[in-house]
Formats: C-alpha cells, sequence, structure tokens
C-alpha cells in the first residue's frame, strides 16, 4: 500500500540530503584517520633515520678522523 507522500520529491531531498550528509561526515572522518596514520608513520620513519644518523655521527667522531696539516698545532 502506497502513501501519495511517499512519491513527494521533497521527502526524497529530505533524506538524500542527510544520507550525502552523513557519508561526507563518515568519508571525511576516515581522511582525517588516514592523515593521522600517514604523519604517525612518517613521524616513525623521520623518527628511526634521525637515530640511525645519530648513530652514525657519534661512530664517526669516535673513529679518529682525518685532520688537515695546517690544523696540527
Amino acid at each position: 500500500m502506497r502513501h501519495a507522500w511517499m512519491n513527494s520529491p521533497s521527502l526524497a531531498l529530505w533524506g538524500a540530503v542527510p544520507a550525502t550528509l552523513a557519508l561526507c561526515y563518515l568519508i571525511s572522518w576516515q581522511a582525517v584517520l588516514l592523515g593521522l596514520l600517514l604523519v604517525g608513520v612518517l613521524g616513525l620513519y623521520l623518527r628511526a633515520a634521525a637515530g640511525v644518523a645519530r648513530l652514525l655521527w657519534r661512530r664517526g667522531r669516535s673513529r679518529p678522523v682525518f685532520q688537515h696539516p695546517s690544523s696540527k698545532g
């Protein structure tokens, strides 16, 4: 049994607008979460790279480095 108000275009519009907004909201939340995940992964990579660079720099400093003859007193 169909009612006349079910066929009204305004009701379809009122049903489509919140559905579209909800979809956009969900997509935006997924985009935000994906962005946070990417930032976190990039942060981990940067911290790891900084740690490796620091380790190599420390190892390079502890090793006797070539000194220019003019720098010797």
